[in-house]
């Protein structure tokens, strides 16, 4: 258990106002009394909270990095990460806010040669490590083994790394069905889904579950179109089979899903209305949903700092979620 300055106080006798005065060289103890101190806490252990310190700093507006959040990902290369733009944008988030609260963002790469949970442990905890933000992995449900009882931990899609752990994620449900409103007032009326089976599971089977449930309400004409499973590397032979037997007026599905259409030959919007459920780009290109990446950073940010403030570290009996609605952006694909 942390030593803290009551902890000590009450060993010395003297008032915490006066260690605290003590550790930082400030107010007018005597010498004595002030190198008591500084011993009797070295004796116990005492090691500042640089999270609090950075909350000092926060509060009186010097936005000084005196503490440190660690990003932690066990892709297959230690950049590999940086292939999904969302994690980019989530990176920025925590980027940005870590700074406002004082916080440097550090990434760590499990796959370090001779890398054990324990070693990694020890590396970012001598760091003054508290906090942890575990992006979603290249693998759904990655197990990662740490020693958690030394960290609060907020995740990106709890559901898909164990242990499960307070997460914030993006609202892919209620992006599917905003983009439905947006098709409707465009006047499609048979809509289409492609997505890869992989990321079927990385959202969590949300966009398919958003899908049907607007299908089924209000796009009859659609309840007998199949979910078409598309790999980038997939026989686009079998997109344009898929095609000419459901004729579907617009699809909707993954950013890359629009470059594949294109392939197909596949006219847009003159044929074909697409719109993108992970827009890449604001820019007006593709329609679509922007999944607020860097909010999500920021809101991680947020709910570590209270996570430290409270130690609230390890595993979480009961699992503590944020959604983050996504924002529609018109494009020249509709």
């Amino acid at each position: 258990m942390r030593v803290t300055l009551l902890d000590i106080a009450k060993a010395a006798g003297v008032s915490v106002a006066s260690v605290s005065m003590a550790l930082r060289g400030r107010g007018n103890l005597s010498s004595a009394t002030r190198e008591r101190i500084k011993a009797l806490a070295e004796e116990m252990g005492y090691v500042p909270d640089p999270a609090l310190s950075s909350l000092s700093n926060y509060r009186k507006g010097n936005h000084v990095v005196k503490a440190a959040i660690g990003f932690v990902t066990s892709w297959p290369t230690r950049d590999g990460w940086k292939e999904s733009f969302f994690l980019q944008k989530m990176h920025k988030g925590l980027v940005d806010e870590g700074l406002r609260f004082g916080y440097n963002i550090e990434d760590f790469w499990l796959g370090e040669k001779q890398m054990t949970a324990k070693r990694m442990s020890q590396i970012i905890f001598t760091r003054g490590i508290r906090g942890i933000v575990l992006p979603h992995q290249r693998k759904p449900r990655t197990r990662i083994k740490l020693e958690w009882d030394k960290f609060a931990v907020v995740a990106h899609r709890s559901a898909l790394i164990l242990p499960r752990f307070n997460y914030v994620s993006a609202d892919e449900y209620q992006g599917v069905r905003l983009a439905f409103h947006h098709l409707r007032h465009h006047g499609y009326r048979v809509p289409g889904l492609i997505m890869s089976r992989t990321y079927d599971v990385l959202s969590a089977n949300l966009w398919r579950a958003g899908y049907l449930v607007e299908v089924q309400a209000y796009h009859p004409k659609s309840v007998g179109i199949p979910v078409f499973y598309l790999e980038q590397d997939s026989d686009l032979n079998e997109l344009k089979k898929w095609l000419f037997t459901y004729k579907p007026d617009v699809l909707l599905g993954a950013n890359y899903v629009f470059s594949l259409l294109l392939q197909c030959g596949v006219s847009i919007p003159d044929e074909l209305g697409f719109i993108s459920l992970d827009l890449v780009n604001a820019d007006g290109t593709i329609a679509g949903i922007d999944s607020n990446a860097e909010l999500l950073g920021r809101h991680a940010v947020h709910m570590l700092h209270l996570d430290m403030q409270t130690s609230n570290f390890g595993v979480p009996e009961v699992v503590r979620g944020l959604n983050v609605d996504g924002s529609w952006v018109d494009g020249a694909t509709l």
